[in-house]
C-alpha cells in the first residue's frame, strides 16, 4: 500500500519537473519537449545501435560499368569474399546511376541492338533495378543496407565522406572500375568453408515449403528454368526438347515444376500438360521466393540464363546448366569466358560436386544423360551418408 502511494507522489513531482522543463524550453523556443525526445533517442542509437565491434564495406554498384541484371549476384559475392578478407562486419551497396539514362552507353546499345524493335525501353531497365538488383541484396547475410543514388553527383558526394574500405579496389565515381576480368577466379575465396553463399530468408523458405506441400512427399521436386527473352532469342530454352526430356523422366519419382521467364511469363507456353508438371508463377516475380525455390528443390535444370546465379552462387543448391555456348552472343563465347578465367569444359572451382555446367546444348538427349548422371550422385551421396 505504501509503495503503490511512494510511486504516485513520485509520479506527480516527475510530471511536475517535465512541466517545468517544457515551460523553459517554450520560452526559447523548442516546444513539446523535442529537445529531450531527440536525447533519449540519441541515447538509445549510441547503446544499440552502434555495438557493431567491425567496420562496413561500401561496395558500389556503378551502372555505367555493371548491367541491371542477375550479375549483381555475382558482384555481392565479390564484395563479400573481399569483407571476409578484411574482416569487416557488413556490407552496404550502393547503386550509382550510369551517365545513358541512368545506365551504360554499351549496356543501352546492346540492348538497342538485340531487341526485335531496336529500342531501349528504360522503365524496363529501372524495374531491374527495384525489382532484381535491390531483392538480391537481401539474400547476402553480411548486407545490411542498400542506398540508391539519384545521381551520379549524389554517389560521388557520399564517396568523398567514405576514407576507406571501399570496393571495387580503386573505385571511383569519376573512374569506376569494371570487374569482369577473371571474376570465376576472384569469387572464390579458396575455402570451402569460408565461401560466401547466397541465403534465402526463413519467411522465402516457409512460403517455398508452404507451396511444395501440396505434392506427393516421396516425390523429388526438380525445378526447370526456361529462358524466354526478347533479346538474344537466339539463346532461349529450346522448349520443344525441354518437354521431350519431361514426358521421358519417371512421372512417379520426380514432380517438375516450371519457372517461367518474367519477360514472357504471361504469354501461353506449350508445355507438357499432366499432374506431375506444375509451373510455379509467383517465382517468375519474386526473387525471393525463387532463390527459396532453388534451395529447396532436389535438383534445377537451367538453360544458361541470369537467374541461375541464385544456384549457382548458393553452395547449397543443386543444378545442371545448359547451352553455355551460344554462336553469335556477344556474351556466351569461347573468348567471354577465357577472359572471365573460365576454360570452356571446365567448372568453377567454388562448384560442388552437385552443381555443374554443361557446356552441350539442351537437346533432350544430352539432357537426359546429365539428369540421370547427377541424380545418381546424388542418391550414392546420400546412402553414403546413411
Amino acid at each position: 500500500m505504501w509503495d503503490i502511494i511512494r510511486r504516485f507522489f513520485v509520479r506527480i513531482q516527475l510530471s511536475s519537473i517535465r512541466k517545468g522543463i517544457n515551460r523553459i524550453l517554450n520560452n526559447i523556443g523548442i516546444t513539446d519537449l523535442v529537445f529531450l525526445r531527440k536525447l533519449k533517442n540519441y541515447h538509445w542509437i549510441i547503446t544499440h545501435e552502434n555495438q557493431s565491434s567491425g567496420e562496413i564495406l561500401y561496395s558500389f554498384f556503378d551502372l555505367d560499368t555493371f548491367a541491371p541484371t542477375f550479375d549483381i549476384v555475382m558482384f555481392l559475392i565479390m564484395t563479400d569474399v573481399e569483407r571476409i578478407r578484411h574482416g569487416l562486419s557488413e556490407v552496404t551497396v550502393i547503386i550509382v546511376p550510369g551517365k545513358e539514362r541512368g545506365h551504360s552507353k554499351d549496356y543501352t546499345v546492346y540492348r538497342e541492338k538485340e531487341t526485335e524493335k531496336k529500342i531501349v525501353n528504360v522503365d524496363e531497365l529501372n524495374w531491374r533495378i527495384r525489382q532484381i538488383l535491390i531483392p538480391c541484396c537481401s539474400l547476402l547475410p553480411s548486407c545490411k543496407q542498400v542506398i540508391i543514388c539519384s545521381s551520379r553527383k549524389n554517389a560521388f558526394l557520399f564517396q568523398k565522406k567514405i576514407s576507406k574500405w571501399i570496393f571495387p579496389k580503386g573505385y571511383s565515381v569519376l573512374s569506376p572500375v569494371s570487374l569482369w576480368k577473371d571474376y570465376y577466379k576472384n569469387v572464390d575465396i579458396g575455402d570451402n568453408a569460408l565461401q560466401p553463399t547466397i541465403v534465402p530468408s526463413d519467411q522465402a523458405l516457409a512460403y517455398v515449403d508452404r507451396w511444395l506441400s501440396q505434392f506427393t512427399k516421396d516425390k523429388k521436386c526438380i525445378s526447370i528454368s526456361f529462358r524466354e527473352c526478347t533479346y538474344e532469342k537466339y539463346r532461349n530454352s529450346n522448349i520443344e526438347e525441354w518437354n521431350r526430356f519431361i514426358h521421358s523422366i519417371d512421372r512417379n519419382a520426380f514432380q517438375v515444376i516450371i519457372v517461367r521467364d518474367t519477360d514472357n511469363a504471361f504469354s501461353p507456353i506449350d508445355i507438357v500438360a499432366s499432374s506431375y508438371v506444375s509451373i510455379f508463377n509467383e517465382a517468375s516475380w519474386n526473387i525471393e521466393l525463387k532463390a527459396a525455390l532453388y534451395h529447396r528443390c532436389y535438383l534445377n535444370l537451367f538453360t544458361t540464363n541470369g537467374s541461375g546465379a541464385l544456384a549457382w552462387y548458393n553452395k547449397h543448391a543443386r543444378f545442371l546448366m545448359f547451352k553455355l555456348l551460344v554462336p553469335g552472343s556477344p556474351y556466351s563465347n569461347i573468348e567471354n569466358y577465357l577472359n572471365n578465367a573460365l576454360i570452356p569444359g571446365t567448372q568453377p572451382v567454388f562448384f560442388s560436386p552437385y552443381q555443374k555446367f554443361v557446356w552441350d546444348d539442351d537437346t533432350c538427349d544430352i539432357i537426359y544423360r546429365e539428369f540421370h548422371a547427377m541424380v545418381n550422385l546424388i542418391e550414392m551421396s546420400i546412402h553414403e551418408t546413411y
